[in-house]
């Protein structure tokens, strides 16, 4: 009788320490930057840390969204990335780039625009390919 107690104890802790395990595994691939946002693009997204919905540019092209509106985003960017190796992609306040404007260098990736007063501030974008 003992035994079978140690026994079943044994079999649910190692199954609870596989479980924890495998949740611990998952969050860091989670937090990673292996978002759904191509390597060739510029992604805007909705909420801060990446998350929400995202509009994409292709950085193969040049392009231009002159009223957001029209995508369905705008006054909606919280976070940007910008895989772009070359060239820095700009976001203005305003439709057709008019008012304030905010720069992401290449390479880099912005998780939140709240410091900088641009979240849900952002109208109109120019990306270069």
């Amino acid at each position: 009788m003992i035994k079978n107690i140690r026994r079943a104890v044994m079999t649910s802790a190692v199954a609870l320490v596989l479980m924890i395990g495998s949740f611990a595994g998952a969050a860091p691939a989670q937090a990673s930057l292996a978002l759904p946002c191509a390597s060739y693009a510029v992604c805007m997204y909705e909420h801060i840390n990446f998350e929400g919905q995202i509009l994409t540019g292709a950085l193969k092209v040049s392009g231009y969204y002159s009223n957001l509106t029209t995508q369905g985003f705008n006054d909606k960017i919280s976070s940007i990335i910008n895989w772009s190796t070359k060239y820095t992609q700009s976001f203005w306040k305003d439709a057709n780039s008019k008012g304030d404007r905010y720069d992401v260098k290449s390479g880099t990736s912005v998780s939140s625009l709240v410091p900088n007063g641009f979240n849900d501030n952002i109208s109109s974008v120019i990306w270069t390919g």
